[in-house]
């Protein structure tokens, strides 16, 4: 009974959590940080390198990489994922 109290107050939290992240997301513009899903511009985390930041604006010229943007968005959906995760149990 314990363990089903902890992972309630945990889920709940991280809704919270997510809920502020993703006005946090919608605030500063970066719903289109990764423009594709899963993943961000073609890679499985947003591209870090010169390389791959080439690789990304060429994917997508559409939508211009910015780091920012592109770790606030896929955080979030990271985030949402552990939450989603948790109807599991």
């Amino acid at each position: 009974m314990n363990n089903i109290k902890n992972l309630s107050f945990f889920g709940i939290c991280l809704a919270f959590v997510v809920i502020a992240l993703g006005a946090w997301t919608r605030l500063v513009d970066a719903g289109l940080g990764c423009p594709d899903w899963p993943g961000c511009y073609g890679f499985i985390v947003f591209p870090t390198n010169e390389m791959e930041i080439a690789v990304a604006e060429s994917r997508f010229p559409m939508y211009p990489y910015d780091i920012n943007k592109a770790s606030l968005r896929l955080s979030t959906d990271i985030l949402l994922q552990l939450l989603d995760s948790l109807r599991l149990y």
